[in-house]
């Protein structure tokens, strides 16, 4: 007989010093919905970084021609590369605004707290969520995420 598992049970051990701790806890996986909402918002993180990087690369070349120019006392051809600049600029702070308005600089732990709130359930939830505000979502849901994998490795091997 087949198994449908809905959400994993999960046990955590929290370990403060000698002190040990055992929470319980269930994870579940993301509906089919929200991972392509989650996969539609890293797409679009990973295109504004890419743009960052070009943009970056293309104004620190600009930079340099316009230095040059300065420096052989091409005062004109010096302005307009002055005002490729400030375009380039100008791009760069409307991606910044795109990503602070992603969650900014800390989309990745945004995330992760959502996710948090939507997957995980159990009596020790609470607990496990000031862990979580103390050492970090993400790296709470990569743990659990891995604890997850172990599970259901064990339950295809019996």
């Amino acid at each position: 007989m087949a198994k449908l598992m809905l959400s994993v049970p999960i046990e955590v051990e929290i370990r403060d010093g000698k002190k040990k701790e055992k929470l319980k806890v269930e994870l579940r996986d993301l509906t089919k919905e929200e991972r392509k909402e989650n996969e539609k918002l890293l797409k679009r993180l990973k295109e504004m970084l890419y743009r960052i990087n070009r943009l970056e690369r293309k104004r620190e070349s600009v930079e340099k021609k316009r230095d040059y120019a300065e420096k052989l006392e091409k005062y004109k051809e010096a302005m307009e590369y002055q005002e490729k600049l400030d375009k380039i600029d100008e791009e760069l702070d409307r991606i910044q605004r795109e990503i602070e308005e992603l969650g900014g600089d800390d989309y990745i732990e945004v995330e992760a707290k959502k996710n948090f709130t939507r997957l995980v359930s159990g009596e020790g939830v609470e607990r496990l969520r000031e862990i979580a505000e103390t050492k970090g979502y993400a790296t709470v849901m990569r743990l659990l995420n891995e604890a997850k994998a172990e599970v259901e490795g064990k339950q295809r091997g019996a």
